[in-house]
This record gives C-alpha cells, sequence and structure tokens, in this order.
C-alpha cells in the first residue's frame, strides 16, 4: 500500500497501533505513534539480548541454557508436578527439582 508503514497489512482489530498511554502524552512529537515507537525499542532490545547469548556460547562454549541451570531446571521441574495442571492456585510453587524425582 501506498504510504503505509513497513509490516504494516492493516490487520487491527483492537486499535492497539493508534493506542497512545494518557500519561505519556506529549514526550513524543506528534507524527511518531507511541505504540510503533514501543514495538520498536522493545524488537530492537530483543535483537541484541539475542545476539549476546549467541556471542556468549561462542566465548565461553556453555550454552546459555546451561549459563543459567537454575532457572531452566526450576521451571521443567514445576511442569512435572501433576498439581500445577489442577489450575488451583494453592498447589502451584517452584517446589524443590528433587520432589519430582519423589
Amino acid at each position: 500500500k501506498e504510504g503505509a508503514a513497513p509490516g504494516d497489512v492493516g490487520f487491527d482489530p483492537l486499535k492497539l497501533r493508534t493506542w497512545s498511554p494518557t500519561s505519556m502524552a506529549g514526550l513524543l512529537p506528534p507524527q511518531r505513534v507511541w505504540m510503533e515507537e514501543a514495538e520498536l525499542k522493545h524488537s530492537r532490545f530483543a535483537m541484541m539480548v539475542v545476539l549476546y547469548d549467541i556471542v556468549d556460547e561462542i566465548l565461553t562454549g556453555n550454552p546459555v541454557v546451561e549459563d543459567t541451570e537454575y532457572i531452566f531446571h526450576r521451571i521443567d521441574a514445576k511442569l512435572l508436578r501433576p498439581e500445577y495442571w489442577t489450575f488451583q492456585s494453592d498447589s502451584i510453587d517452584m517446589g524443590s527439582p528433587l520432589d519430582v524425582l519423589a
């Protein structure tokens, strides 16, 4: 389309493209949409994080999953517990990874 932003195919049923929080009014020039600006900033940050992970793996030889072993193994232990799938808030906790084996 002529005059459309890159990646804009016209699908915005919730009209989020033009949404702007009232507390942010006046911080951006009128021709720049707040939601587009936020999306650009978040995507650029995400790309830098992925690049950091790649460089870290190349330089150290350790996969990122092993460098953050505590986080990933705790998530696995939580998901393997049957209580997690009952959706009862009082039974959902991180628990110990050894609890899964018990």
